[in-house]
């Protein structure tokens, strides 16, 4: 069962990542490595077996008109989509996020369930840089401020 959230969103005292950590042949490139960034939602789906690998679990969380009955959303992975006249006549929020889990935190993140109320926090990932042979990087898309994708090293995963 996941806590309740409390003030803290580094309640396990989780650092970044540093630069020249690496898993399997990724590294992470950080927007901050002092800032945390929180997401809070209703859980609408979760996903594992994620490209990148490193990711463990893609997270798709809503609020506001993306929750009515008429708004039709779908995540597939790292990708989601909504449809409807629902989803766009409130406010509210969508957001597919992408959970890398520091080892201290391994297999904390399974306790997330649809339905739950979470706040997931962490350091954004920028984008991942891939040092395999003819590697490249991966991005996450990004978002706005309401709706779209975010990366995180995580820090606290926790029931509002």
């Amino acid at each position: 069962m996941l806590p309740s959230c409390g003030p803290s969103r580094n309640v396990f005292d989780v650092p970044p990542p540093s630069t020249t950590l690496q898993r399997d042949d990724r590294r992470f490139e950080l927007r901050s490595a002092t800032e945390l960034r929180s997401v809070s939602s209703t859980v609408l789906a979760t996903a594992r077996n994620l490209f990148p690998p490193v990711i463990e679990q893609a997270v798709f969380l809503g609020t506001g008109a993306f929750l009515d009955p008429g708004c039709a959303t779908q995540q597939s992975g790292t990708s989601f989509r909504w449809s409807g006249v629902a989803c766009t006549v409130g406010a509210g929020t969508l957001v597919n996020a992408f959970l890398v889990v520091p080892e201290t935190l391994t297999g904390f993140t399974a306790l997330i369930a649809p339905g739950q109320f979470v706040r997931v926090s962490g350091y954004e990932i920028e984008r991942f840089v891939d040092f395999s042979r003819g590697g490249g990087f991966w991005l996450d898309g990004g978002d706005d401020g309401t709706t779209g994708q975010v990366s995180l090293w995580v820090t606290d995963v926790c029931v509002e």
